[in-house]
């Protein structure tokens, strides 16, 4: 099989490579969209016509780092995997007119105060995140921690900020989750992420 795969690649540069992909959760941090087009038959032919301004205005989404629709309505292609089939069939199985069974602050959202701490080798990863974090919805600041983590964590104070918290996580991906200040961290604002060595 390696004798069939022809790259001009040394082992080097695609380590290098691979080492860019360290932490990254294709469940949250890889986005799929559909081209917006529209389908018109000529001469016993079905062509699909790309709606510009539509693409334009999706291509805007994914330069923010944000998903492709703004909804997940919006997405022609949703529910035709078996994942999405079954949780769909799940969700409207088990969901009522009201919404009962969920939780509001399961729900993530994209808004609140951050701080970003820098606690691991890298110069600038702070800056990094917090601009993502903004284009994100964020209202998010860097600095650096006081002391080295190995690890990645999102913590927050109170529940009112868990929503937040959980869409922080979700804005990094790597599968980092949420958890409750337990008094070591400052608790004048709502979201603090401490960028570890495991992925910065």
């Amino acid at each position: 099989m390696a004798g069939m795969i022809k790259t001009d690649m040394d082992v080097n540069t695609i380590a290098s490579l691979a080492a860019q992909f360290r932490g990254m959760n294709v469940d949250t941090d890889v986005m799929a969209g559909m081209e917006p087009t529209t389908s018109q038959y000529k001469n016993d032919t079905w062509y699909e016509i790309c709606q510009t301004s539509a693409w334009r205005k999706m291509m805007s989404r994914v330069d923010q780092g944000l998903p492709p629709y703004e909804s997940d309505a919006d997405d022609p292609a949703r529910g035709v995997s078996a994942q999405d089939s079954g949780a769909a069939a799940t969700g409207e199985a088990g969901a009522t007119k009201t919404g009962e069974g969920a939780s509001a602050s399961d729900a993530p959202t994209y808004s609140g105060s951050v701080l970003v701490l820098n606690a691991s080798m890298t110069d600038g990863a702070a800056g990094k995140v917090a601009t993502t974090l903004k284009n994100r919805g964020f209202t998010a600041t860097a600095d650096t921690a006081a002391a080295r983590e190995s690890t990645t964590k999102v913590i927050y104070n109170g529940d009112g900020a868990r929503s937040s918290a959980l869409g922080v996580a979700q804005t990094l991906g790597g599968g980092v989750m949420p958890q409750a200040n337990d008094g070591s961290c400052r608790t004048d604002v709502p979201v603090i992420v401490i960028l570890g060595g495991d992925s910065y």
